[in-house]
């Protein structure tokens, strides 16, 4: 699961527009602002088709257990989704112990 909101957060750290942070900007002020990017984002059906696409990428080389590659991943994906939704920002980055 920590692998999945590393990619996540990696994928939007990417996507986002670059911000200035001042000195005193911690990995956790970043986490949490990077969730609230995130929680938009998941939001919108045009997210759903990139994770989808990322899954079909990720899944590629495992030929003959591919269909339960993708079924693992999607279902990672989903429980990560309502977890984010579910919870604040702030519970989520001390669960992956970024907090």
């Amino acid at each position: 699961m920590r692998l999945l909101v590393l990619f996540a957060l990696i994928g939007l750290s990417l996507a986002v527009p670059v911000y200035e942070y001042p000195e005193n900007f911690s990995l956790c002020d970043i986490c949490k602002g990077a969730l609230v990017e995130l929680i938009k984002l998941i939001k919108g059906h045009a997210a759903q088709e990139l994770i989808d696409k990322y899954i079909d990428q990720v899944c590629q080389p495992a030929k003959f257990v591919k269909g339960l590659c993708k079924k693992a991943l999607r279902h990672a994906v989903e429980h990560l989704k309502k977890h984010i939704q579910e919870s604040s920002s702030t519970k989520v980055c001390k669960a992956i112990h970024i907090c």
